[in-house]
């Protein structure tokens, strides 16, 4: 009897870690909405000899559940946690070009919420220097854009309009949407033929619907019983960014003026002198 006691419990033992394996694998919230309850109830059937015996179910730890029976057991719960995630990516390929002095010059970008919560974005643009990589195969020649707009597509047509795109910053873009960001920047009248300005765009997470004025801050304390907000972007600071440039075209001109001595009043054409008269 010892020794069926002792059998029973090792195979007791391992069913329950496997309905816990099982468990934890059934619960896994990849892509589950922020705030969503995931609960999970595992049951151990088995048998003493050839006799089934009554299922034993689940309870949450440190105590668990040791009476058998439907009914007895008590599931384990956990609240989805905040996961912030987006990307940054320039659409198109290629530089925009541009002539000096062009105004309302625009480079495109997308923004995605690659989370499980709904976002706001904070929007920035800046400059970048030939220190930085090369944009489309295209090194900053140290030519700067001025005046930058951000204008977030309105009507998720893919096109800059100005009547309908007005807002500078992303209000509350849902997990797995995509919006289309242009930037418009004016060049300068002095901008040189093959002159390249390289302008970076970077986005930053705030809380939803609160007009990219509230940061997104990371939970670092324990996991908590609420919604934790944890990064998960390459950065780790809830900021994704990329770059897209601008090249100039322009008249390529080179000027020359001579001078020749055709007459003067006292030699008249033959060997002229340039004096006054």
């Amino acid at each position: 009897m010892k020794s069926v006691s002792y059998t029973f419990k090792a195979a007791f033992a391992a069913a329950l870690a496997l309905g816990a394996m099982i468990a934890v694998q059934n619960a896994h919230a990849g892509g589950t909405p922020s705030g969503t309850s995931v609960g999970n109830l595992a049951t151990v059937d088995y048998d003493v000899g050839s006799v089934a015996q009554l299922p034993i179910e689940s309870a949450p730890t440190p105590a668990g559940n040791s009476t058998p029976g439907v009914g007895n057991g008590t599931a384990t719960t956990f609240v989805v946690d905040n996961k912030v995630d987006l990307t940054v990516a320039e659409l198109g390929g290629l530089v925009t070009l541009v002539g000096p002095g062009e105004t309302d010059a625009v480079t495109v970008f997308t923004v995605t919420n690659t989370g499980n919560t709904p976002q706001d974005y904070a929007l920035t643009v800046a400059n970048l220097t030939a220190s930085d990589p090369a944009v489309h195969s295209n090194l900053d020649t140290g030519l700067d854009v001025s005046n930058f707009r951000i204008r977030v597509d309105g009507n998720a047509n893919g096109t800059y309009e100005s009547g309908s795109d007005t807002a500078a910053f992303i209000d509350s873009l849902a997990p797995d949407a995509t919006i289309t960001v242009f930037v418009l920047a004016d060049v300068p009248l002095s901008a040189l033929d093959n002159g390249v300005a390289n302008v970076r765009l970077t986005a930053a997470t705030h809380v939803a619907g609160s007009g990219a004025s509230n940061l997104v801050v990371e939970t670092t304390t324990a996991d908590t019983s609420g919604v934790d907000v944890v990064f998960a972007d390459n950065g780790r600071d809830g900021k994704e960014a990329a770059d897209d440039g601008y090249q100039v075209e322009s008249a390529n001109l080179t000027i020359s003026k001579a001078s020749t001595l055709i007459s003067d009043p006292f030699n008249n054409a033959v060997n002229p002198k340039a004096i006054p008269g």
